[in-house]
């Protein structure tokens, strides 16, 4: 299994990662230090998206990118079924995402 660190960013307005993503980064970045991994952003867009130059400030070294037109609203259920193939090709140690309403309902428990 590798050391890999996945964050759900929240992107406000599509653009920036918001201040609780920053966050969120920071920790998986010294969680990545500490094991040997490295930072993954998963994103999720309904067409072209520009990356953020901050994210690979915060210590992101991929993004995997989902895109569909179904991602141009949060359905918990597309967001899950496009997710499941990929976490189950790549295993990451650890998925983190934030204590937001998406989060909440992506990952309940």
């Amino acid at each position: 299994m590798p050391n890999h660190i996945w964050v759900l960013p929240e992107l406000n307005n599509g653009e920036e990662p918001s201040k609780l993503t920053l966050g969120l980064l920071s920790e998986a970045r010294q969680i990545a230090e500490k094991t040997g991994g490295e930072v993954i952003a998963t994103v999720f867009s309904d067409g072209s998206i520009q990356i953020p130059d901050t994210l690979t400030q915060y210590g992101v070294s991929r993004v995997l990118i989902f895109q569909d037109p179904i991602f141009k609203r949060f359905a918990a259920e597309a967001y899950a079924a496009a997710l499941l193939p990929r976490l189950r090709q790549d295993r990451p140690r650890l998925i983190i995402m934030g204590n937001t309403p998406i989060g909440r309902e992506l990952a309940p428990h």
